[in-house]
């Protein structure tokens, strides 16, 4: 098989950060290096020849593979500025295969973590030649384009910097060679791109409303706050923060936990009001719109899901983050999208809490099917719970899923020693953190912590009762943290591989992978074993492993037994989501968006495909996981939303 390994540079008046379909419409290419097999890196500059034909010879013939790094964007450049139609099929991202090893998705990062010599680095003048070239730029109030006319000495640095991308890339693909991934996985990533380049359906009208609004909201807030507070600037933490400590405001903190604390125990105070005002208006999560507004392309989002987004191999959102969207707080939905397309204010007030509540609930709504079509949306129940009693064999968690029971309710049951049929929504719902917290290790004080996220709030005694009552319920869970934990340590010290039940831990240095029911695998680079302090202040051996911190700097990152279950439990998940999108585009279901256990697809109203046959496709077995008992449920919807 030949491969063809290219980087293309481009020019286009859109930024990239307005997303790949929209930089492509006013693209075009000013250079791409290359690199057939083993032979020299060439470079052809469109402006000096027409295509060398080896290159046009390769990119037509069907036996040769197409590699590059961030694979969708040389896909753009052959397809929409070369011309020639090459499948997605016919590419591979070595981006892709560094994610999958817990690699940045950087090149010029890459490169020193597994230790390229200087000849094979990515050069770093890159950035700045990029804001030479491939960006316009303002003089005296004018667009100025610079190439090879305004700056040939420059330009001849920026060829030989394309050309040394490709070698780059090529000597990170031959160190990762040994990981690249199955063909079963390479076929997912071009099933996830094909999901990528259809986009979801969005709602424009309903965005360009929503941020009209939110704009004009804002700016009366704004006015109100200074009213009130006599602030330049009310927005602002440190003005507002010494404004509310004269009001009789105790906390030295302005965050959503000390204002509901604040607001808990002074309801009624003016600065409470004042408070309430100044959340809507910083609240953030409308700026969705504006990210929806800015990633949309002729209608359709697109680009939003990337592939291998997480070590555990769950997808992450770019530009638009899908995951984690605002739920809304009021029932009637459709009236509210009729307000905010009619820019009526004044009646949202009359009928809702507050402009930004409205907008901020009905930011699913955005994604919208298109005329003569319906959004057809299934999620796997407790998935990550179902998986956990699988992997761990606990056969007291598993019972309760086999037996249809709400997972929740039945963990009431012993909490408040009440009947199963007698448990209430809010016992249901106090107990909802520690079944989904405590199987993760989470101590007292985690689940203290964890707890407030749902808006509960518990002392350490009632946590700690808690998290012992799960430990002693589902025993073979504490269980598989021990056995997890001893398998990784003689993984890493002897270097050999490890089974633990449908688990095996495999060393392959420098790399420790946790290999999956499903045949792939987490991975954690150079692991090693060290004595350091826990939370409660004993030291004992911990696994560490190199990785980026909060601070993006990559350095050397401790974990426990309950993260790494919680990666093997949620990497796991991802797998069963994976199978579930592969049947029902199998089945003819269009697929246009997931969301850690969600499938959203889009089809035509008469198509006869239904939530229920989704919700099937996506709860029948998998010959990979024997036994794990899974259930989905759905609705059908013109637009997305949560059930």
């Amino acid at each position: 098989m030949t491969v063809l390994s290219i980087d293309a540079e481009t020019y286009s008046d859109t930024s990239i950060k307005h997303g790949l379909a929209k930089y492509f419409e006013t693209a075009k290419l000013l250079m791409l290096a290359y690199q057939i097999d083993d032979s020299p890196v060439e470079l052809w500059e469109p402006h000096k020849s027409e295509m060398p034909a080896e290159l046009e010879q390769a990119l037509n013939d069907e036996n040769t593979t197409i590699v590059a790094w961030n694979a969708i964007f040389e896909w753009y450049v052959v397809n929409r500025l070369i011309g020639v139609s090459v499948p997605i099929a016919r590419f591979k991202d070595t981006m892709i295969n560094a994610l999958s090893l817990s690699l940045p998705g950087k090149l010029s990062e890459v490169g020193p973590i597994v230790g390229l010599d200087i000849e094979h680095l990515k050069n770093p003048e890159g950035a700045a030649l990029i804001r030479r070239f491939c960006v316009p730029t303002e003089s005296n109030g004018k667009k100025v384009i610079r190439d090879y006319k305004t700056d040939p000495e420059l330009w001849e640095t920026f060829c030989e910097y394309c050309k040394q991308d490709v070698v780059a890339e090529r000597a990170i693909a031959k160190k990762l060679a040994i990981f690249d991934l199955s063909e079963q996985e390479w076929s997912d990533w071009h099933l996830d791109q094909k999901i990528n380049l259809r986009g979801a359906p969005v709602d424009v009208e309903l965005v360009d409303a929503a941020l009209a609004l939110d704009a004009e909201e804002k700016t009366r807030l704004l006015d109100e706050l200074k009213t009130r507070t006599q602030l330049a600037n009310p927005v602002s933490v440190t003005q507002f923060l010494a404004y509310a400590k004269q009001q009789g405001y105790s906390y030295d903190s302005l965050s959503k936990e000390c204002v509901s604390k604040y607001l808990d125990q002074h309801p009624d105070t003016e600065l409470a009001e004042t408070l309430k005002i100044r959340q809507q208006a910083t609240k953030t999560s409308v700026k969705k719109y504006e990210a929806l507004k800015t990633a949309t392309h002729n209608g359709r989002l697109k680009h939003t899901l990337q592939f291998y987004g997480a070590r555990t191999g769950r997808w992450a959102g770019r530009i638009f983050q899908p995951q984690n969207l605002p739920s809304a707080t009021f029932d009637d939905i459709d009236t509210a999208i009729e307000l905010i397309k009619a820019r009526d204010a004044d009646t949202i007030d009359c009928l809702y809490d507050s402009v930004t509540e409205v907008l901020s609930g009905c930011i699913r709504a955005a994604i919208r099917a298109e005329p003569g079509n319906t959004l057809v949306v299934a999620d796997l129940s407790a998935i990550e719970n179902r998986v956990l009693a699988w992997i761990a064999d606990d056969a007291e968690m598993l019972n309760i899923f086999e037996t249809g029971l709400d997972p929740y309710k039945k963990f009431a049951v012993e909490m408040f020693g009440k009947k199963y049929e007698e448990i209430t929504k809010k016992e249901r719902k106090l107990a909802k953190p520690p079944v989904l917290g405590c199987g993760y290790m989470l101590g007292a004080k985690g689940l203290q912590k964890y707890s407030e996220g749902y808006g509960i709030t518990i002392d350490e005694t009632e946590a700690k009762r808690q998290v012992e009552l799960f430990r002693s319920l589902f025993s073979d869970v504490p269980r598989f943290w021990k056995s997890l934990e001893t398998a990784f340590f003689e993984c890493v010290l002897d270097k050999n591989t490890v089974a633990l039940g449908k688990l095996e831990i495999v060393s392959n240095p420098p790399v420790v992978q946790i290999v999956l029911p499903s045949g792939r695998a987490i991975s954690y680079i150079r692991p090693a074993i060290q004595n350091l302090d826990t939370p409660w202040g004993e030291k004992r051996p911990q696994i560490t492993y190199e990785g980026f911190d909060l601070k993006r700097k990559w350095t050397r990152i401790p974990t426990h037994p309950g993260k790494l279950t919680e990666n093997v439990v949620q990497a796991i998940a991802r797998d069963v989501l994976l199978e579930g999108i592969k049947r029902a585009e199998n089945a003819g279901f269009n697929v246009v968006l997931h969301v850690h256990d969600e499938i959203v697809a889009e089809v035509p109203k008469d198509s006869g495909l239904t939530h229920e046959k989704l919700a099937a496709l996506m709860s029948k077995p998998i010959v990979w996981a024997e036994g794990l008992p899974l259930a989905a449920e759905g609705f059908t919807s013109d637009y997305y939303k949560k059930d």
